[in-house]
Parts: structure tokens; sequence; C-alpha cells
């Protein structure tokens, strides 16, 4: 197989990447309720890894200058996708999972956690102190839990 064949492939898979990226930007952009979100950073900072590495490799052409280039756009897009509720789900780093697809949906306001699963997988998301009163009032509002308020 030759240079130009293996160039092929990583452009379709980075156009992947990007859409979707973008689609877990469009995702984010539709939440109400944003949560809490810890090591932001890390994905982001691997991108911009991949893409020293992937610059400093011999690539031929120009290559050698779009595939970094790309990567370091992905992880500058991936530093906006966030997590929170909306009007359509629950949206975890981007990914949205509508409410009637969430089972086990509980809100613990003394942790300000709130958990749900799809299938075999446990999902948590943590609110900031303060925000219990509105993370509770949108889910009742939508009747997705009954809860009573703390006292």
């Amino acid at each position: 197989m030759n240079a130009d064949f293996y160039s092929l492939i990583y452009l379709v898979l980075d156009a992947v990447i990007l859409v979707w990226i973008g689609r877990m930007i469009l995702n984010t952009r539709t939440i109400v309720l944003k949560t809490k979100t810890g090591f932001r950073w890390l994905v982001p900072l691997l991108f911009f890894t991949v893409a020293v590495i992937s610059y400093l490799r011999n690539l031929p052409g120009i290559f050698r200058v779009i595939q970094p280039v790309l990567l370091m756009i992905m992880g500058c897009m991936y530093w906006f996708v966030g997590s929170g509720l909306s009007e359509d789900g629950i949206v975890v780093m981007g990914q949205l999972t509508r409410y009637d697809h969430a089972e086990n949906l509980a809100y613990d306001d003394e942790d300000g956690i709130l958990t749900f699963s799809t299938g075999r997988k446990s999902h948590a998301l943590f609110f900031a102190v303060g925000q219990d009163d509105d993370v509770l009032k949108f889910l009742r509002e939508r009747k997705l839990i009954r809860t009573k308020k703390k006292k």
C-alpha cells in the first residue's frame, strides 16, 4: 500500500471525528442547566499531543500539515463540549440521552448528583452547590422525578 492511501484513510477518519465533535457541540448548545465538569482539559491536551507527534513524524507532502492542524481544531472544539440538562434530554460530554431512554433517574440533593442508566451503563452528573433548587424544579416540571424537598 502506498502512503497516499493511508493519508486518505486518516483524512476520512478526521472528517468523521470532526462531524462527531460538531454534533457534540450542537448537543451542548441545548443545555439549560450546566454541570461542573472535571478534567475538561484532558481530552484537548491529548488531541494537541497527538498533533505534535503527528507533525514530528515524517509524513509525505501536505498531509504533514493537514493532520496536525485537524487534530488541533478537534482539540479546540472538544473544549466547548459540556454536560447538563436540556429540553431534549441529558447531555453527558456532548452525548445526548433522551429522557425516555434514561432509566433509574434519581437526584441526590445533598451531594448534587444526578444518576441514571442507559442499558448496562451508569452515568452521573455533578451539579454545583446552590443548583439544587434549579435542578429539582427542572426535573419536576418535566415530571421526570418525584422527590421530597430537603428540610
